[in-house]
């Protein structure tokens, strides 16, 4: 979904395949132009920045991101 408005108190206005949604983005930062990943109204991720670039998360960017086991902290 596209980030087509942002308003106060952390909510912004979707753009989810022509049908405009109101979501939560208390869990991002996004920018208007950004992809973000929704669930259950709740943005949970940007995935992209409004020129196309991807998000960086992990370690190297000094952010939390994907492990890439699943959300698990046991051995892959």
């Amino acid at each position: 979904m596209t980030v087509v408005r942002l308003m106060e108190p952390n909510l912004a206005i979707v753009d989810a395949g022509g049908v405009l949604e109101e979501v939560s983005v208390a869990l991002v930062d996004p920018e208007v132009g950004d992809t973000v990943l929704v669930h259950a109204k709740e943005a949970i991720a940007v995935v992209t920045r409004g020129g196309g670039t991807p998000k960086s998360t992990g370690p190297e960017s000094g952010t939390p991101g994907n492990t890439g086991r699943g959300g698990h902290d046991g051995p892959a």
